[in-house]
């Protein structure tokens, strides 16, 4: 007896996946010269990689490149700024990394932006201090014609600003110890403390916001302006302030970032238009 044959079914090829590495992006600031420094020379230029052949020790030796633009801006020797992507052996802290190759992206003249954003941190905490008329003009506007004079004002105005703020705190303090409490006294004082201290880190990161340097206004507004949000929540909340400080960081390298991603963005749009 004949056994039927039976008929083959056609199975489809399993697609097998291939792994593919996520490719590490980061920013890195270079000199008004674009070279790689510390004795090398080579020009950066985008579209090309660097490349060493060492093993990468943190702040040491090899290519280094930090995760956003504020971290970057915490070593940056001038305002020209690359977005780039770092290969082969890496190694990683928190606000930079460093590999044997540095990819460059795209560049771009950072200080306008840097100037702008240094303003928008000063404006975030305006609310916390008596902010002379000619200052708040000057980080509205970012009028470079006034920046001088805003700088001076801020500075005279932040002594006073945090002053009245630790004289309300005193007086305050002052009310609780009449009231033979305390745990009250401590808190009216930390308090006061905190109010003070925060009105004075608004006021320096309005002078710092109209410094000479781009890329140091930035880096300190943004600095000054955390500790603002953070003394300014340990004035209403105590524990919660190291939250909100960070909170601010973290939101503040978000702006930058954002900032700067849209402006290459605008600046690559121009030169296809030509």
């Amino acid at each position: 007896m004949r056994k039927a044959k039976r008929k083959a079914v056609k199975r489809n090829p399993v697609k097998k996946k291939v792994a593919t590495k996520k490719k590490w992006l980061g920013w890195y600031f270079s000199d008004a010269t674009e070279r790689l420094r510390y004795g090398d020379g080579r020009k950066i230029k985008v579209g090309i990689t660097h490349k060493v052949k060492c093993e990468p020790i943190m702040c040491q030796q090899g290519l280094h490149a930090s995760p956003s633009v504020l971290d970057a801006l915490n070593y940056a020797p001038g305002n020209i700024l690359f977005r780039v992507s770092l290969g082969g052996k890496k190694v990683h802290e928190e606000d930079k990394s460093v590999a044997r190759e540095r990819t460059y992206i795209s560049r771009i003249d950072a200080k306008p932006i840097l100037r702008e954003f240094a303003r928008k941190c000063a404006l975030s905490v305006i609310h916390l201090w008596d902010c002379p008329r000619l200052v708040r003009d000057y980080l509205e506007t970012g009028d470079e014609t006034s920046r001088a004079a805003a700088r001076a004002a801020a500075w005279d105005a932040a002594g006073d600003a945090a002053g009245a703020a630790r004289a309300a705190a005193w007086d305050a303090a002052r009310a609780a110890r009449a009231a033979a409490n305390d745990a009250a006294r401590a808190a009216a004082w930390a308090a006061a403390r905190a109010a003070s201290d925060a009105a004075w880190d608004a006021a320096r990161a309005a002078a710092r916001a109209a410094s000479d340097a781009a890329r140091a206004a930035a880096w300190a507004a943004a600095r000054a302006a955390s500790d603002a949000a953070r003394d300014a929540a340990r004035a209403a909340a105590g524990d919660a302030a190291w939250d909100a400080g960070a909170a601010a960081w973290a939101a503040q390298k978000k702006l930058l970032d954002k900032m700067i991603l849209t402006a290459i963005a605008k600046q690559t749009k121009r030169k296809v238009k030509r």
